[in-house]
């Protein structure tokens, strides 16, 4: 009986795109990404501590705001604040440098995320991306080269690192840019009327705002700012484009830097970390132009580091992290109304610059069950007039404040007193408008991601 022949051991094909994500590149614009972002945030924590915003926001202010799902995020006593800062300060000091940068990475990550949740009213787009982008900084291998790590041990040094290190902080930087973009397509934006209030509110001389308010100027910033944020990422990726693209940005940014005071070190710090776009060898050639004589960067095969299992995960993460700052910013449309009024779905979704509100009036006030009689509640005055502002254009806030009031009354008198408030609001100029229903006891309202129905409806544009 003859035997059947032997068929031949077929070994599985590594799958193409997880090989090409594993491929090594030059480390060096790795390592510029990753001195741009811990000097940036070096140098907001001193700028706050020196302004003394340290004090004013963390320490001093009697309540903080919470972010939903974060209530368990409280404040540590002044001398815990004080050591919070430093060791942001001295953990952001290591990324720079590339000292123990996991170890660096880590703490900047929970220290300065840490202070970034204690107060929902001190939200900023670009504190945000900061703490996203020191997330992802434990997990890549930016201090192995240029670094004190590199130094104290050589055997470490790497001149390459895997390409989705360098595609992950492109797609972060990438989604920021287009996802601006996309809110920009606001109706207050679209029409020139909150760009508007925006000069007005920065503090231009009248010369300066007069140029600003004219209306070629105006349609040229409103516009120019929207395409701009749309196709940026993908004209930087483009190598026949780049260049020019690049240098758009510097106008923008630059311009933005200029005009636009309010945003700090949003502009100069995205113009920075926009070089990521380039080719990853761009710091060796630009020192090249300098005069810089560098030693050849001598390529490695193409291979593939840890087991396949292992590898699966790393994906299996990414891809996750991915999704989730895909879909954040798009469940702002989830919700039914204007979100530059309602406020539903603004936070992580970067909506930046788009609206002007200001508030005409905000009274919280309760009805004594006893007599029926209408009191005025001066709860308020415990708020610094920069938490009231910011307050009283932000539903959830003032659902957390009104459902502390209450709260302390109970406590106080052993009744449970109603919490109402009235609140017009006016955005982008226009006539100031009833914002949430007076008649709701906003004691009784559930905090939730559900729609607000208290919120008044648009009645605007």
């Amino acid at each position: 009986m003859k035997t059947p022949p032997e068929k031949p051991e077929q070994t599985a094909e590594p799958n193409r795109w997880r090989v090409r994500l594993l491929q090594p590149m030059d480390i060096a614009s790795l390592v510029v990404f990753r001195i741009v972002l811990g000097g940036s945030i070096l140098f907001e924590t001193i700028r706050y501590w020196i302004d003394g915003n340290l004090k004013s926001y963390y320490i001093d202010a009697p309540f903080h705001f919470k972010y939903f799902g974060f209530t368990w995020v409280e404040r540590l006593p002044e001398t815990g604040m004080y050591l919070v800062f430093f060791l942001t300060a001295l953990s952001s000091l290591g990324v720079l440098l590339g000292y123990r940068h996991r170890i660096s990475s880590t703490l900047l990550f929970i220290t300065f995320t840490y202070t970034f949740l204690l107060d929902a009213a001190t939200y900023r787009n670009h504190f945000y991306l900061l703490a996203l982008l020191s997330l992802l900084m434990i997990f890549l291998p930016a201090g192995r080269y240029f670094s004190m790590d590199a130094s104290r041990r050589p055997e470490s040094k790497s001149e390459h690192c895997p390409t989705w290190c360098i595609w992950l902080l492109r797609f972060q930087i990438g989604v920021v840019y287009f996802f601006a973009g996309i809110a920009k397509f606001d109706p207050g934006w679209i029409a020139g009327e909150s760009l508007k209030m925006i000069f007005i509110h920065e503090g231009h001389s009248p010369e300066v705002l007069g140029f600003l308010l004219k209306a070629p100027v105006l349609l040229f910033f409103v516009w120019s700012g929207l395409l701009f944020d749309l196709t940026i990422p993908f004209f930087l990726l483009w190598r026949r484009t780049r260049t020019v693209a690049f240098l758009a940005a510097a106008g923008f940014h630059l311009t933005n830097g200029l005009f636009l005071v309010s945003v700090g070190i949003f502009p100069w710090f995205m113009l920075a970390a926009s070089t990521i776009f380039f080719a990853p060898n761009w710091p060796r050639r630009a020192l090249q132009r300098f005069g810089f004589v560098l030693r050849p960067v001598i390529p490695m095969p193409e291979r593939a580091n840890g087991s396949a299992s292992g590898q699966g995960v790393l994906f299996l993460v990414l891809g996750l992290y991915l999704c989730v700052q895909l879909l954040l910013p798009l469940r702002q449309h989830l919700y039914p109304g204007y979100t530059s009024w309602t406020h539903e779905g603004h936070r992580w979704s970067w909506r930046m610059k788009l609206v002007a509100k200001r508030t005409e009036e905000l009274v919280f006030f309760t009805i004594d069950p006893t007599s029926g009689q209408r009191l005025k509640l001066d709860g308020m005055k415990i708020l610094y007039a920069w938490q009231q502002d910011v307050m009283s254009r932000q539903p959830d806030l003032m659902l957390q404040f009104a459902r502390d009031m209450h709260n302390n009354l109970l406590e106080k008198t052993g009744k449970s007193y109603p919490i109402h408030a009235d609140v017009l609001v006016s955005i982008n100029g226009q006539p100031a408008a009833t914002f949430i229903d007076p008649g709701v006891d906003l004691s009784k309202v559930e905090w939730s991601l559900a729609q607000k129905r208290w919120i008044m409806p648009y009645r605007g544009r």
